[in-house]
């Protein structure tokens, strides 16, 4: 249906909310407007409908309106006037064929919403029209649900009447009859059980009707409920059954009702509690006092062995603690934990109940599991008046818990000086703590209870102790920046110079904080300013590290050396410029520290600006007469540095002021070379417009082409590129960029090098080049081929092509571009080695298949004698073995090529050299061939070895002479011989002189055996 905005539909629409018919009819005339929705869903007859306009509806509908049409909400026409109580419209719209079942997009039907409203007269209407009485809406709800949640019993009869049904739960299983009897709904829970509603029923949570009635202490109900035989004893999925939740919601009459029903008085939940347990949790002081009279157990206790007594003693219920401890209930039994009823009180600060339970004898000093005593809890939590009861009644003063810490400790910690000035009046140890971890001084002094350090300090306690990591309260202090409790500290005598055991002062832990006011308190007290730490490191280092620049003038302003470094020779200055702090380095630059201080390292601020690339930085060292070509202890620059941290901006404004752009590190690295090696293409630009020498080499030889293309750096590389780099020089052991690009799988790069006339057929030069005596002069020497980017031809060299790498490292992308492209399938190292002998060695068959059917020549051996053949059987690469095999049988004639290609061809008998010789088709050597791939990786050596005498016992060899080694031959198999050796893995064939050799004969070779 169409969106309209026009200004006629908005016309149409304020006639219809508005309801002047005469307006309306005059805008139907325009018969297109009548079905249009805008974009929030409004249309004239769901505008009338809802504003109760009868008139306007009946004109909408005899000029066409859609009756069943759905606003955004899916509310229809019908569903609104149901809404708003608009009876006359529901029936305009029934006697106009509205669908009394479609709902809305919450699944609400007609019917639903007219039992929500309490619409008794329309849900009669619409049953009349035949409306489902048992739909369900997206929860699952029926009509009869919503009657009985509302209490709405007439229609809940009238729904009944018309086939409702009365146990339809919705998507929680919750049931009408749950429904009503929690929402205390008496009449409609009559209604349904007269018609059989399962009172019994659960749902998803186990509870049942009378559960729910319980819950809610709708009394009546459970009565009701319980005359309909409804099961007392139910309980929920966590086992909490209608006697539990009532006594603790604390609804009496219930508890009387179950009780006098035999409901069982002692039944536990899954947390092992009791309905009992919870009423005393509650203080539902009636119905403990009840069910104490129906033989409730006073010390079952939950799963934590938590009791009754505890329970109520946490929540500090007087009465119901007085009724237990009256009854008999056991006052210091603890819980898993170890505490008592008395514990629980004390954390709670429950004193009035403590009184009690110290009047029932409770111990006063049993601690718990961690040895914490109820004093301490006390203390911890502030609770005063729970402190003095407890103290009155001699509770111990100076227990321990595990860590060392007393209730003293506790309180100071948590600033409770009242509570601290009673315990020191018990006699408190101000000074006690296990093995020297904190004392309450300590702990005071950390947490700013300046209130409580005062205390302490009246009462003596030692103010320079140190704790076992050497840290003192004045430590503590100085590190939170409580500046007033260092000064009580200091005029107690605090060494301000006591520092800890990694030699750090007050001072400097204030420093690093950057607490300034504590900084100033500790320097008018002669706190010394150039003490060094463990490692050397100083005040002003620290300040300047941090960027703490107050302090740094501070320090300054009390004689501060500022160019005091750390043991490794970091000064202030640098470790401002490493934590990129510039106003910092400003105030240090203007008190004179040394620009170009170099580090145990050779490193200068210069090189850590340039390390984090901040220009600005850069630029202020270099105002203060920063080098900008100073080395470190590696010749390492600052402009190498920035190039290879990627930092452009920083290398702009070192070449700017100069820096030598082809100086080398030790190991030879130019700027160029670290910017080619991290791919920092710009900079590489910057740095060729800058002169930098883009052929220039390291130690090894190796160029920025070489490292870009070893990292697989395609834009540096075709920046390289761009400005004409020699591409095939060559490092000292010969390899060129397209080398290192293969041996890595650098495809992109080794197209572009390619592109750019790189040598496929490279490589590196032969250890002693043959030079005629009468024309030495005229010869290149190997240093010179190293410098150039003349080509050598394969014949000349000795080492790996290209070729070799890809295959080596098995990378067949690499392998197919430098095949296409033209590479030398059978280049030999000065060793001999094929790309053909290293694919078979690493076992990839996908390679050594692309090598053959680029004429790779099988035959070829190494210096060694060791053939693809050899390696194959070596490596146990059986595959490999077959497809050799299989390749050498396709190139002994274009005939005989068919046998793996076309089944049912044979060789021809012109090729067979045996009387009586049956060729061998195509499909018995698939059907060989797929059997012994099936067997091969489970095979041993001795079952290899069979198949390989097999193979010799079935091939039928003609003569080769032996100046021939390469002649080409066709064979034939023998069939029952083949079909023999594809079933049986057992074959055993021995003979004298083999010569084809087995798999321990590294000269064996598919020429030799087939």
């Amino acid at each position: 249906m169409e969106t309209q905005t026009s200004s006629k539909w908005n016309s149409l629409i304020e006639a219809c909310r508005s309801g002047v018919t005469k307006d309306v009819q005059h805008l139907l005339k325009d018969k297109t407007v009548v079905n249009t929705k805008n974009s929030q869903g409004e249309n004239p007859l769901l505008v009338a409908t809802k504003n109760g306009y009868v008139k306007v509806v009946e004109i909408l509908l005899l000029h066409g309106a859609d009756v069943d049409i759905q606003d955004n909400e899916g509310y229809t026409p019908l569903i609104l006037a149901i809404q708003a109580g608009h009876d006359d419209i529901v029936k305009i719209l029934l006697r106009n064929k509205a669908n009394i079942n479609l709902s809305d997009n919450d699944g609400i039907t007609p019917l639903m919403k007219a039992c929500r409203q309490e619409k008794k007269s329309i849900v009669d209407t619409l049953l009349k029209h035949k409306a489902l009485v048992n739909e369900r809406d997206k929860h699952g709800w029926t009509a009869l649900y919503f009657a009985s949640q509302k209490g709405h019993f007439e229609i809940v009869r009238i729904l009944i009447k018309h086939n409702a049904d009365v146990n339809l739960c919705n998507n929680n299983e919750v049931t009408p009859l749950m429904t009503a009897s929690f929402n205390g709904h008496k009449l409609t829970v009559n209604v349904l059980l007269e018609h059989k509603a399962s009172v019994n029923a659960r749902n998803i949570c186990g509870k049942t009707a009378l559960f729910w009635a319980s819950q809610e202490g709708n009394f009546e109900i459970v009565r009701i409920l319980i005359k309909h035989n409804a099961d007392i004893n139910l309980c929920n999925t966590n086992g909490c059954t209608p006697l539990m939740i009532t006594s603790l919601n604390g609804h009496v009459e219930p508890v009387n009702l179950f009780l006098q029903h035999k409901a069982l008085v002692n039944e536990r939940d899954e947390d092992g509690l009791t309905a009992f347990f919870l009423a005393c949790m509650e203080g539902n002081y009636e119905i403990v006092r009840i069910l104490v009279e129906h033989h409730a157990d006073f010390n079952l206790s939950s799963k934590n062995g938590f009791t009754p007594l505890m329970a109520a003693c946490f929540n500090g219920h007087k009465a119901t603690v007085r009724f237990l401890l009256e009854h008999g209930a056991l006052v210091n039994l603890r819980d898993k934990n170890g505490s008592t009823a008395l514990f629980w009180s004390s954390q709670e600060g429950h004193f009035e109940t403590i009184q009690i339970l110290i009047e029932h004898n409770a111990n006063v000093n049993i601690c718990n599991n961690d040895r914490c005593t109820p004093l301490m809890a006390a203390c911890y939590n502030g609770h005063k008046a729970t402190v003095d009861v407890l103290l009155q009644h001699k509770a111990l003063v100076n227990e321990r818990i595990e860590y060392g810490w007393t209730a003293l400790y506790f309180a100071s910690q948590k600033g409770h000086v009242e509570i601290v000035r009673n315990l020191i009046k018990h006699n408190a140890n101000v000074n006690l703590c296990k093995e020297k971890v904190i004392t309450p001084l300590m702990i005071a002094s950390l947490n700013g209870h300046k209130a409580t350090v005062d205390v302490l300090l009246e009462h003596d306690a030692l103010v320079n102790e140190k704790n076992k990591f050497g840290w003192t309260a004045l430590y503590f202090a100085s590190q939170r920046g409580h500046t007033d409790i260092v000064q009580t500290l200091i005029r107690h005598k605090a060494d301000v110079n006591l520092c800890n055991n990694e030699m750090t002062t007050p001072l400097m832990i204030a420093t690093l904080k950057g607490c300034k006011s504590t900084v100033d308190v500790l320097l008018e007290h002669k706190a010394l300013v150039n003490g060094k730490g463990k490692e050397g490191v100083t005040t002003l280092f620290c300040a300047s590290l941090k960027g703490h620049v107050e302090i740094v003038r501070t320090l300054r302003e009390h004689n501060a050396d500022i160019n005091l470094s750390s043991n490794n020779g970091f000064s202030p200055l640098m470790a401002a410029c490493f934590n990129v702090h510039e106003s910092t380095m400003d105030v240090l630059l203007k008190n004179e520290a040394l620009v170009n201080h170099r580090s145990a390292t050779g490193t200068t601020a210069l090189h850590l600006a340039c390390e984090k690339g901040q220009v600005g930085i850069v630029r202020i060292l270099i105002k203060h007469n920063a080098d900008v070509n100073i080395f470190n202890n590696e010749r390492t620059s600052p402009l190498m540095t920035a190039s290879s941290n990627g930092h452009k901006s920083t290398v702009g404004v070192l070449l700017e002021q100069k820096a030598l752009v082809n100086e080398k590190n030790k190991y030879g690295w130019t700027a160029l070379y670290f910017a080619s090696q991290k791919d920092q293409s710009e900079i590489v630009r910057i740095l060729i417009e800058h002169k930098a020498d883009i052929n220039v080499c390291n130690n090894h030889g190796i160029t920025p082409l070489m490292t870009a293309s070893f990292n697989g750096h395609k834009a540096a590389v075709d920046v390289l590129l761009e400005h004409k780099v020699l591409v095939n020089k060559r490092d000292k052991n010969g390899w060129t960029a397209l080398h290192y690009a293969c041996q890595e799988d650098q495809i992109e790069v080794v197209k572009a090098l390619i592109k750019h006339d790189a040598g496929i057929n490279v490589s590196p030069l032969r250890n002693h080049i043959p030079f005629p005596t009468d024309d030495e002069t005229n010869l290149p020497t190997a240093d010179n081929f190293l410098q150039s980017d003349v080509l050598i031809d394969e014949s000349q060299t000795d080492g790996w092509v290209p070729l070799h790498c890809a295959c080596s490292r098995g990378h067949i992308r690499i392998v197919n571009l430098l095949l296409y492209q033209g590479a030398n399938v059978n280049a030999q190292t000065c060793m001999g080695i094929t790309g053909l002998i290293l694919a078979c060695a690493n076992g990839r068959e996908d390679i050594v298949k692309v090598l053959l059917n680029h004429n790779a020549d099988i035959s070829l051996r190494d210096t060694n004698g060791v053939s693809a053949v050899s390696v194959a059987d070596i490596k146990q690469h059986y595959d490999i073995l077959l497809l050799l095999a299989n390749h050498l049988a396709n190139k002994r004639d274009p005939t005989t090529a068919k046998i793996v290609s076309d089944p049912g061809d044979t060789v021809p008998e012109r090729y067979s050299h045996e009387e009586g010789a049956t060729s061998l088709t195509a499909n018995h050597c698939i059907e060989l061939t797929a059997d012994l791939e099936g067997r091969s990786a489970h095979s041993d050596m001795e079952q290899i070895n069979a198949v390989i005498r097999s193979v010799k016992e079935l091939c039928v060899q003609p003569d080769v002479p032996k100046n021939m080694p390469n002649m080409t031959f066709t064979f034939n198999f023998k069939v029952e011989n083949v079909k023999y050796l594809a079933t049986n893995g057992n074959i055993n064939l021995t003979g004298e002189n083999n010569d084809f050799g087995e798999v321990e004969d590294k000269e064996s070779d598919v020429e030799t055996f087939i």
